[in-house]
């Protein structure tokens, strides 16, 4: 009997590994289709330093995710024409936007039955699970806060088989949402004119 157990349970969890590709994500509200091409170039250009902090849902600091994300983060600036130079760290002589990154959403034992429910039915009985993005960033000149600008998303996720035409991985949905709220997060700087050299 308890070999039986043993067995019924490797299977059932062969499933689930089977089936955990049978998701689709969706970005919960409609992204910005900006890009940094389209910012406008503030001249002269002004060094800025980044730094990120991301959150996991018990409010830690996850040092991984915030040294990945600062790493894209800097190579995007870099590649927007925007400043002279992108540097990581803090300065109080100068430019610096400070990204904060939090995330919520459906709780992770509510996530893993869902995918259960999904596996155990071959992927016919589709559930969601939702993931929540808070995104603030804060622009400083001089050691002074100009102004904070807040923005979120979420990542819905169907796990069904019927839906994966239609979606795309949540990782990559997830990347999208991050990426669109830092364009977002530039513009409104930028049309504020808070990029510019101040006195």
């Amino acid at each position: 009997m308890e070999l039986k157990r043993i067995s019924v349970a490797c299977s059932m969890v062969f499933c689930l590994f089977v089936f955990s590709g049978c998701a689709a994500s969706f970005p919960g509200k409609d992204l910005s289709n900006l890009n940094y091409n389209q910012l406008v170039v503030t001249t002269p250009k002004r060094p800025v330093f980044v730094s990120v902090s991301v959150f996991n849902r018990d409010n830690t600091l996850n040092l991984g995710a915030s040294a990945i994300f600062k790493e894209k983060l800097e190579r995007d600036l870099a590649a927007s024409n925007l400043f002279s130079s992108v540097s990581s760290g803090s300065t109080t002589t100068g430019l610096q936007l400070k990204y904060t990154i939090e995330t919520d959403g459906t709780p992770a034992v509510v996530a893993r039955l869902a995918g259960m429910v999904s596996g155990f039915t071959f992927g016919l009985i589709p559930t969601h699970v939702t993931d929540e993005y808070f995104m603030s960033v804060e622009a400083w000149d001089n050691g002074k806060l100009l102004k904070k600008y807040d923005f979120d998303n979420s990542t819905g996720t169907w796990i069904s088989i019927f839906m994966i035409p239609f979606g795309d991985k949540a990782g990559k949905v997830t990347d999208r949402i991050l990426d669109d709220m830092s364009i977002q997060a530039l513009s409104a700087i930028s049309n504020d004119k808070l990029l510019a050299t101040t006195n």
